[in-house]
């Protein structure tokens, strides 16, 4: 959730970590005054509380829950820690998930995320929704959505309404929204450090058909070469993957699955291995 506070790189922050270091759970990553000014967004792994420090006693701290890398986007205003081995997921606004609905009432859905929670999606929270028209989602539908609520307290809230966008999800061009369930789809599990790489790959978008997006050394750019799918990431560790073709998908998909546990090198060796079979 977003926190009222001084820039991350405004006068008056004193930093006790920098982007890069390695921290563990109840180190300070920053001591922020309490005074009004912009704000600054925390991400996963970092919580706030009230300064200790005598010298700081009108001041809050963010200190990390967990042990991971220190991550700060200076343009965003926003801290996180990534914690690459971490085995279930934790919501963080503004996060891009892919879910499944594991129920259904009168107002909406609620879509299991991989979290310690399933998430709540209300019905009219689709891209150029109405009460008239608006998807009827059944139970096992998978979802790609942005996470709009993240509290310890509360039940997180997703949406698959994407700021600034005016795609429409019945037009199909939506880059959130019921992701198709079909033949030549499936999703399969990866690590949670796996998936944000993934999603780098992509350039954060919220959705990428891949022809020649990414890094040329990844598997997902070698393989696009030979086949086009399309492909949504969330950093909750689940990979969506389309193609045209059955036996296309399921070779994508085990390669992705595979190649999260391998260095660069092999990765390619893993994807030509893979293409040489069409």
């Amino acid at each position: 959730m977003a926190t009222t506070a001084t820039a991350p790189n405004a006068a008056g922050v004193h930093w006790h970590a920098e982007d890069g270091d390695v921290v563990f759970p109840g180190d300070v990553l920053m001591t922020i005054p309490e005074s009004e000014g912009l704000v600054v967004r925390v991400g996963r792994g970092v919580t706030r509380r009230g300064s200790k420090a005598r010298e700081h006693a009108d001041s809050h701290e963010m200190v990390a829950l967990y042990a991971g890398t220190v991550r700060v986007d200076a343009g965003r205003n926003k801290v996180w820690v990534d914690c690459d081995h971490a085995k279930r997921y934790m919501p963080s606004v503004d996060d891009l998930v892919v879910g499944v609905v594991a129920d259904r009432f009168a107002d909406g859905y609620r879509v299991d995320i991989g979290g310690a929670e399933t998430a709540l999606l209300g019905a009219l929270e689709f891209q150029g929704a109405t009460k008239r028209n608006r998807p009827s989602l059944k139970v096992g539908d998978v979802v790609y959505a942005r996470v709009t609520v993240a509290h310890r307290m509360m039940e997180p809230e997703i949406s698959c309404i994407l700021p600034g966008s005016n795609k429409s999800w019945l037009s199909g061009e939506s880059e959130l929204g019921p992701l198709q369930s079909e033949a030549t789809s499936m999703f399969v599990d990866v690590s949670l450090g796996y998936a944000r790489y993934l999603l780098t790959l992509t350039n954060g978008d919220a959705m990428d058909s891949l022809n020649s997006a990414g890094d040329t050394r990844s598997v997902i750019s070698l393989l696009s070469q030979k086949l086009n799918f399309e492909l949504a990431v969330g950093v909750n560790g689940r990979v969506w993957i389309r193609t045209n073709d059955p036996q296309h998908t399921i070779l994508i998909a085990l390669t992705v699955q595979n190649a999260q546990h391998l260095r660069i090198p092999q990765q390619i060796e893993l994807a030509q291995r893979a293409i040489a079979t069409l």
